[in-house]
Formats: C-alpha cells, structure tokens, sequence
C-alpha cells in the first residue's frame, strides 16, 4: 500500500466543525453564545436617553418624530419611564402632561447649567388617548403608581377605554397604596360622593387626610367640608377653617377654599367675624375665576370689587 493510497482510505471530513470532537463542539458552541453575549447591544436606557435628547433637543434638534421612535423602542422593551412618557405624550397630545418623574429624567440627561426650553412650547404630538391608554397599562402593570393613577383618571373619564368608575377606582386604590397623593384624593372623593363604590364618608376622610398630609390642597379643601358639615367626623368648625386656611395658601391655592373661609370669616364660624378678612378672602378668589366668590363679592362687599 502506497503512501497516497493510504490516505484515500481516510474519510475526509465535510467541514471542520465535523472533525471536532462532541464535547469540544458544545465548548464551541458556549465559547460563540458568550462572545455573541459580549457584542455591543443598545439596551432600553440607551433607547430612552436618545429619545429624551429628542425630545428635549439635547445636542440634536428637538425633534418628536424621533423622541417617539426612541421612547417607543424603551418602552417596548420594559422601560417604565418611556411607557409613563409615551402615555403621557398622547394623552395630551403635547409633552405639557409630562410626569414629574420623567421630566427630571429627561433634565438630567442636559448638561449642567443647560436652559431648559418649556416643554409646552417645545414639540406637539397628535393626541391619542387609545394609545396612551395602552402605554400606561403597560407602566401600570409594572407597578408604576403615577401610571395607575393616570389609568385610573382615564377610566373615570372614558378616555381611551370604556368609562367605568369600578375599574377606575381599582387602580386609584393601587396607586394610593404606594403613595401616590392624587390617587388618595380620588379615593377619598369617589367614597365621599358614593362614584365607583358605596359612600363612605369616614373612608373618606381617611383617604382626603393622607392626600392632605402630602400638601393636596383640594383634599384639604374636601377635609374642611367634612369637618364644616360633620360628614364621617364630629362637626368641628374650628377644624373646618384650619383645613379652608391650609387649602386656600400656597402657590397654587384652592379658591373655593378661599371662597369658604371667607364665608367663614362673614359668618363669624370657626373664627371672630371679621369683615375685613371675609373681604379680603372673597377678593382673592374672585380675581382667581371663582364664580362664586365673585357674585357674594358683589353683594356682599359692593364697595371693595
């Protein structure tokens, strides 16, 4: 037997991945997963910063065509800001609706130092409450309370899914229990009015007590008619106009609390009747839109509108 006679009676392989022994081509194979693992992949983050700079015009025209190609690529893929963004967005049909949480995202990624643009004046979206709908589900399901609260404002409202108060008032009841003080205040409203479930006043004040001690000031404003008209509490007068005067200061004030301690103060409930402050009271809800407000002003006070 020759030398090339010998090696035409060896099988040549057909590949060289056929010659590799088993248990060296599973060590193979795990070698390629692994390095295909290690291959650069954008992740969710990085798709929502690109969105955000979009959408903010941060280093690159704003641009919401891309900021909703970015945020929908994030949201798609779990990132639960993105979908609170994306819902946000269409809910408004503008980035005016923003929630908090994701505007401060969005304004960390700008360089320190860096104006902000208003948001309202920045970009437009066409508004879609279906699919806003669909994107704080999604956030929702994650446990996001702000994104059940929004869901919840959609159901009561009918926008983008069918109106129903018992569904709403399930994801206000989710969101509320992680803290969420819009979510208490609409608890506390829907069992004070008897929407979504049966009335309720003492679960009422429960709810409009927690969204108070978080500064809401509508759910101080509801406290002080709770305790004005002993509904779920003992009548305490004192307590209703310590509520109203809480409600009615800030930055962002109640006016029919303003408007019912100036009541108050002409009464001479809860306080030492006082013209000058019943006035002063009235005047400053009137010059807020209080219809109401205004209307006593005039009757009441012809001589200081």
């Amino acid at each position: 037997m020759n030398e090339e006679s010998d090696y035409a009676l060896v099988p040549r392989p057909s590949s060289g991945v056929e010659c590799v022994e088993p248990r060296a081509n599973r060590l193979l194979a795990v070698v390629v997963k692994d390095l295909l693992a290690l291959a650069p992949v954008e992740d969710a983050e990085t798709f929502f910063q690109k969105g955000c700079a979009y959408l903010l015009g941060d280093s690159v025209a704003a641009n919401i065509v891309e900021a909703l190609k970015w945020l929908r690529l994030a949201a798609e893929r779990g990132h639960i800001n993105a979908q609170l963004g994306l819902g946000s967005i269409y809910g408004e049909g503008s980035t005016d609706g923003l929630g908090f949480d994701f505007v401060v995202r969005c304004a960390c990624l700008l360089r320190e130092g860096r104006r902000l643009s208003p948001l309202g004046t920045l970009i437009t979206a066409h508004k879609d409450t279906i699919e806003a709908a669909k994107w704080f589900r999604m956030a929702a399901n994650q446990s996001n309370a702000e994104a059940q609260f929004h869901l919840g404002v959609m159901y009561c409202n009918g926008e983008g899914v069918p109106k129903d108060e018992i569904e709403a008032a399930t994801w206000f009841r989710l969101a509320a229990d992680q803290g969420n003080r819009d979510a208490q205040y609409w608890i506390g409203w829907m069992n004070h009015t008897g929407t979504g479930m049966r009335k309720n006043n003492a679960r009422a004040l429960q709810w409009f007590r927690k969204a108070a001690e978080e500064n809401h000031n509508r759910a101080r404003y509801f406290l002080g008619v709770m305790y004005a008209n002993g509904q779920g509490v003992t009548r305490d007068a004192v307590q209703a106009v310590a509520w109203y005067h809480k409600a009615a200061a800030g930055s962002r004030p109640d006016t029919d609390a303003q408007n019912e301690l100036a009541l108050c103060y002409w009464k001479g409930e809860g306080v030492p009747k006082n013209d000058i402050l019943a006035a002063a009271w009235f005047r400053k809800a009137a010059e807020q839109g209080n219809g109401e407000a205004q209307a006593l002003l005039r009757i009441l006070f012809p001589q200081n509108r």
